[in-house]
């Protein structure tokens, strides 16, 4: 029983006697009473519509994953008669005519909410990887972008080193919801990119001795890269040819450390061969 339906058969048993400064007023109990029971109205309406948005929610939540045009209809009629139950009359339609498109709208616009929230975030591979290695050790999210930032590497540009502040945030922001909530998919970048190699570098590259080449960065170049060199002598400043050797190394790390505006230091590691 609640609070009010206790009071309600309080007063039903006796007249209200209330001080209002130094006056005593006779209150009617009727008047207390209807008080009292359209206070109780208010309270079941509100129960109602808690009871009608919990199943709104429960309806629309089935849109988490992908679902078919018989099934979507299914989940938004559900949806549609929960409406029903709570808020027809605040649009002020007349009749269930009027508001049956009324309430099929704001029915279609609540799962597409349900699916824009559900839809997972897209981040980088590399992004992916260094995140989940640091939750791996159990670190704080804090402390992987932090790191990433000290160490000035591909993810720390990511985060903290794109064109505008807004694009930073907006990367810091699907980094902190991919972590939190795990619903995210890694967006695979190009793993192979063939580059040219100068006839006067390629023993040294290909036996493992030179473990970095200077690069311009207009590739977009990231950790794990799988970059094909192959040979190339040049006759002139104008033309050159191939020699039809090539060797695979892996971009291990990056910097731009003292180096020309646009321009990295790519560490490399030599890409054995399978041999069959």
């Amino acid at each position: 029983m609640s609070k009010v339906e206790e009071k309600i058969k309080k007063y039903e048993k006796k007249s209200i006697v209330t001080l209002s400064g130094t006056d005593i007023e006779i209150v009617e109990k009727n008047t207390v009473l209807k008080d009292l029971k359209e206070i109780q109205a208010e309270q079941e309406d509100l129960r109602k519509k808690a009871g009608a948005y919990d199943s709104l929610a429960s309806a629309a939540s089935n849109t988490n994953t992908p679902i078919d045009a018989k099934r979507r209809r299914e989940v938004e009629d559900k949806i549609v008669s929960y409406l029903k139950d709570f808020v027809e009359d605040s649009w002020r339609c007349d009749n269930a005519e009027e508001s049956e498109p009324v309430v099929r709208h704001h029915a279609c616009r609540i799962i597409e909410l349900f699916e824009e929230q559900n839809k997972p975030v897209e981040i980088p591979e590399f992004v992916a990887d260094w995140m989940e290695e640091y939750k791996g050790d159990y670190r704080t999210p804090y402390h992987s972008m932090r790191t990433a930032a000290e160490l000035e590497n591909n993810v720390g540009d990511w985060l903290h080193d794109n064109d505008t502040t807004e694009q930073d945030i907006k990367n810091q922001e699907k980094y902190l919801q991919a972590w939190l909530t795990g619903n995210y998919t890694a967006k695979q970048e190009q793993k192979y990119q063939i580059l040219k190699l100068h006839v006067d570098y390629f023993d040294a590259v290909a036996k493992g001795i030179k473990t970095f080449e200077i690069r311009k960065n207009d590739r977009n170049y990231q950790i794990g890269n799988i970059l094909v060199l192959r040979e190339y002598d040049p006759i002139d400043s104008h033309t050159g040819e191939f020699t039809g050797r090539e060797c695979r190394v892996r971009v291990t790390c990056m910097t731009d450390y003292e180096q020309k505006p646009g321009y990295v230091v790519l560490g490399i590691v030599l890409v054995k061969e399978d041999k069959k």
